[in-house]
């Protein structure tokens, strides 16, 4: 076996600043560049939580960092992948957080008048929507479970193996083939 070292896959920003906000020991930091876009991320997100228009997010993010309008949508992109849900998935915990800001807003416009009845009907929303009015094991669904499927290849190379001949795999699955027929005529 050789002893060359196992490469690893760069992470992509959004990554990166993923593992930044996860990182609970404090150990992950970010260069100045990407804790330049996580500022612009949070800045897209604060907006569309308020606005609720991806065009007027974006339109916003062009003002307030002068970049361009590519850069605004590629930015809410990245905001709704680190933020939000993952691509091709829902968006429902994002509309909920939206939903909890909102209320938030109100709880809060609610207090200043001492709107007593406001502020009930304010609470029972929240509650609801944080699902504190079921019981624990009507709110787990394995339905709404996200899970992640994370695809790491190597080369044979990078294993330290060498790599068959294409002959050797050739006469593999061919016996292969071979040993499921035989099983198949035993069978009958």
């Amino acid at each position: 076996m050789s002893s060359k070292p196992v490469q690893t896959v760069k992470m992509n920003d959004r990554d990166q600043v993923i593992r930044y906000l996860t990182d609970d020991n404090n150990q992950v930091t970010l260069g100045a560049k990407l804790q330049e876009k996580l500022l612009r991320w949070s800045t897209a997100r604060n907006i569309y939580f308020r606005i609720k228009s991806r065009r007027k997010t974006i339109t916003a993010l062009t003002k307030e960092f002068g970049i361009s309008e590519a850069t605004a949508y590629s930015d809410f992109k990245d905001m709704m992948y680190v933020f939000g849900e993952a691509p091709g998935v829902k968006d429902r915990n994002l509309h909920r957080e939206m939903m909890m800001e909102q209320l938030r807003e109100t709880r809060r416009i609610a207090l200043a008048k001492r709107d007593v009845r406001g502020l009930n009907a304010n609470d029972g929303l929240m509650m609801k929507l944080l699902g504190l009015d079921r019981d624990q094991a009507e709110q787990l669904d394995p339905s709404s479970f996200r899970f992640h499927q994370n695809i790491i290849l190597f080369t044979p190379e990078q294993m330290g193996v060498n790599p068959a001949k294409p002959e050797e795999i050739e006469k593999k699955v061919m016996d292969l083939i071979h040993s499921m027929a035989e099983d198949v005529e035993t069978d009958e």
